[in-house]
């Protein structure tokens, strides 16, 4: 085996590879906690309401968009591909190699 010594190289994996790792770990973790609570709290409580009912949550007069039912439904069935991906064989091994922080350090 022989050792890569480009610096181009190098310099690609220690600025670009490993941080973005890291933050891919921490992704990971943050999909997992969020689609905890939306299958477990949050779309229990959305069932009665509709998909265009909007989350009252006073932000509109800072200029910010409204968020609807269907918004979270939608956000969060995207959260849940990218949860799948994550979950796939071997990605996080992939994925968390080049990370040189464990995740209890990173958060």
């Amino acid at each position: 085996m022989a050792y890569i010594s480009n610096q181009q190289v190098v310099s690609f994996s220690n600025t670009q590879i490993r941080p973005m790792a890291e933050r891919l770990v921490v992704l990971r973790a943050l999909v997992d906690d969020i689609m905890q609570e939306w299958y477990a709290q949050i779309a229990p409580i959305l069932i009665e309401f509709a998909d265009d009912d909007i989350v009252n949550d006073g932000r509109a007069s800072e200029g910010v968009s409204r968020i609807t039912k269907a918004d979270l439904t939608n956000f969060c069935t995207q959260l849940s591909t990218i949860k799948t991906q994550f979950d796939g064989a071997g990605v996080m091994d992939v994925l968390s190699k080049p990370a040189v922080r464990s995740l209890s350090d990173i958060m």
